[in-house]
């Protein structure tokens, strides 16, 4: 072999050796490069999670603070809505017992207004005007029933209220407005018994203005129907009330139940940060050593 080729061989021999003693250190030092670029992501994410907790922590601060401003005066307001609410009860209650005895003296002044009418009525003879008037009316009055029931017993009408029950239930008033309304007998005894009524009533009318005690118990009557309108009045407006009461009160306990509840959860939350933080910032000391002395 010539002289100039075995120093070439010899320089490729030494570059092929120098290369195989550097190559692990080169690889180590890439190694050691992407390590360090871990570690330096990891500190930025653990910092960042740490600035997360420190806002977090500010927020939940603010967020007790205002909460422990505004729960007294929610509870006071439902407390005060509570008082209302008691109140308001007592006084319907109250209300109801005096709306039952109006309605039952209303009750006992008609029915003693009724029993005056009728001992004028019976005392009138049968052979006087009014008598006379009585009695037509009462004969009109049966007349106009014996034609409905006439009618409504017939068979033909039984089979035709029969069959219209079946179709539909509106029927049966426009077929009683067929049979009976528009039946020529019918017609007749409604109209006899309305002419009895207005002489009936016109002769009864003269003869009860004229009756003292009548008079005086109608007064009465009025009277009692009046207190029986106010107290349903006042009931019902208690009633309203109550009911206005009662949604304003279970708002209230809601928004107090709900403040309380959010207050709980953010002192449990707030009190759990600190040791959070702790760690973290362990952790950030570990990365920043990583960081500054790379693994070997």
């Amino acid at each position: 072999m010539c002289r100039p080729l075995r120093f070439a061989v010899a320089v490729l021999c030494a570059a092929v050796a120098a290369l195989w003693i550097l190559s692990p250190a080169v690889a180590t030092a890439a190694e050691s490069k992407k390590e360090k670029q871990r570690d330096k992501r990891e500190l930025q994410k653990d910092q960042a999670r740490l600035d997360a907790l420190e806002r977090e922590e500010k927020d939940l601060k603010t967020q007790v603070a205002r909460l422990e401003k505004q729960l007294p005066a929610a509870r006071s307001q439902l407390d005060k809505l509570e008082s209302e609410a008691r109140s308001i009860d007592k006084q319907l209650s109250a209300t109801r017992r005096e709306a039952e005895q109006a309605r039952d003296a209303a009750r006992d002044a008609k029915r003693l207004l009724a029993a005056v009418v009728k001992r004028i009525e019976e005392s009138q003879p049968s052979d006087s005007p009014f008598g006379k008037a009585r009695a037509a009316y009462l004969a009109a009055r049966a007349e106009q029933t014996a034609a409905i029931e006439a009618i409504e017993n017939s068979p033909e009408y039984q089979a035709a209220r029969k069959t219209a029950g079946q179709s539909s239930a509106n029927v049966l008033p426009q077929m009683r407005t067929k049979w009976i309304d528009g039946n020529p007998a019918v017609v007749a005894a409604r109209k006899q018994l309305a002419e009895a009524k207005e002489v009936y009533e016109k002769l009864l009318d003269e003869l009860l203005r004229k009756d003292s005690t009548w008079q005086r118990t109608s007064r009465d009557e009025e009277r009692a129907r009046d207190r029986e309108t106010d107290a349903e009045k006042r009931l019902n407006g208690l009633a309203s009330l109550n009911a206005k009461s009662d949604r304003a009160l279970g708002a209230a306990r809601a928004a107090v139940k709900q403040m309380e509840s959010a207050l709980s959860k953010a002192k449990h939350e707030l009190k759990g940060i600190p040791a959070k933080k702790e760690a973290l910032r362990r952790e950030i000391d570990r990365d920043r050593r990583d960081v500054r002395n790379p693994r070997k």
